[in-house]
């Protein structure tokens, strides 16, 4: 129920008993039918919970998101033997135009073909083929994701790749000299160890890892946004504004970015531009109860108490449980003279939080 790539265990544990104990699938299904049905039942919770994974592409026709799949899924394929470059965030990327799609539709046709030959004459290699397809296969169908490219997918579909690449690496060096077969193993080893360790060095830190990012995908606006975050909760907001800046250049309407921005300037005493921001946001999301809030605390340092007062209204009215809102409201009202209001909107705040001693 929390992983789509469930869907596939039910299709490779019968391939896997016919294909290594039955040697049929009939002789499967007798022999276990008990077990098959039960896990095939799964089925029916994983189509229950299909539906909007996440709202990013909501918009977006089912095959505009395949055909991106072609290419994914022929670049995982090249990263399984030369890993790099290794993206943490590719952010939404489509194919457009035969000519580019033409290169992942090769490498996926010349798999699935292999696949379809040899689960009948080489049912082991056809094992594997399925192996590699099949946990690939429900995300790759199901739009959702905003990343329409996600290294981190090939988690289960690697094991088959690795398999592949040792059989062969097996068979052409079985008849080599022992020293050779050392030393082979063992520089590849030493390669790929090292390149484990700089890849880990990237991921030391959030920041370290939407900087890399950042660098290898200047047009996903997501990693900047990602990056310029965690500068401002690291206590550096003054760094993370150009990110946010360039988050903003390459997707405008980006609400939380705007909102975000908001905040830095905020930590940074910038009042002026902080309300523009979060006034930002709010041209794009009405309905955001903590920029209505935030702009309302800018609002006051900047002596707009009028202003405040309809922002912290807003803010109370979205965000009802909110005592800050309530209590904040009550303060510029009280400021204001408009003292009834005042009591209404404390005495809300009181009932919200009793032990608020600036309520009282």
């Amino acid at each position: 129920a929390t992983k789509e790539v469930a869907a596939a265990i039910p299709l490779l544990a019968l391939l896997y008993d016919r294909t290594f104990f039955a040697g049929t699938f009939r002789g499967a299904w007798q022999a276990r039918r008990g077990v098959h049905l039960a896990l095939m039942s799964a089925w029916l919770l994983s189509a229950a919970l299909v539906g909007d994974r996440g709202g990013t592409f909501g918009r977006v026709p089912w095959g505009t998101f395949a055909l991106t799949q072609f290419d994914a899924l022929a670049r995982y394929v090249s990263l399984s033997f030369w890993p790099h470059p290794l993206i943490f965030d590719y952010g939404v990327e489509w194919q457009l135009g035969l000519a580019a799609l033409l290169p992942g539709v090769g490498v996926v046709s010349v798999i699935v073909i292999g696949t379809l030959v040899t689960l009948r004459r080489r049912p082991v290699w056809g094992f594997l083929g399925i192996w590699f397809l099949a946990p690939l296969a429900p995300t790759s169908l199901l739009p959702g994701n905003r990343q329409t490219i996600s290294e981190h997918r090939m988690y289960l579909s690697l094991a088959a790749v690795l398999v592949v690449a040792v059989v062969l690496v097996f068979v052409f060096l079985r008849h080599r000299p022992a020293r050779l077969r050392l030393i082979l193993v063992l520089v590849t080893a030493v390669a790929l160890g090292t390149l484990t360790v700089r890849r880990n060095h990237d991921y030391r830190t959030v920041i370290a890892l939407y900087r890399d990012t950042a660098a290898k995908r200047p047009g996903n606006a997501f990693a900047h946004y990602n990056l310029a975050k965690a500068l401002a909760e690291s206590g550096a907001p003054e760094a993370a504004l150009p990110a946010y800046a360039a988050a903003l250049r390459l997707e405008p309407d980006m609400t939380a970015a705007h909102y975000n921005l908001g905040n830095a300037l905020g930590a940074l005493a910038r009042f002026p531009e902080a309300a523009a921001a979060f006034e930002a946001a709010l041209r794009i999301d009405p309905v955001h109860a903590h920029a209505h809030y935030n702009l309302g605390n800018v609002l006051i340092r900047l002596g707009r108490k009028p202003e405040a007062k309809t922002a912290f209204a807003a803010a109370a009215r979205l965000a009802p449980e909110s005592v800050t809102a309530h209590a904040n409201l009550g303060g510029v009202l009280l400021e204001l003279g408009e003292l009834d209001a005042a009591r209404t909107a404390l005495e809300h705040a009181r009932t919200l939080n009793p032990a608020d001693p600036v309520v009282h």
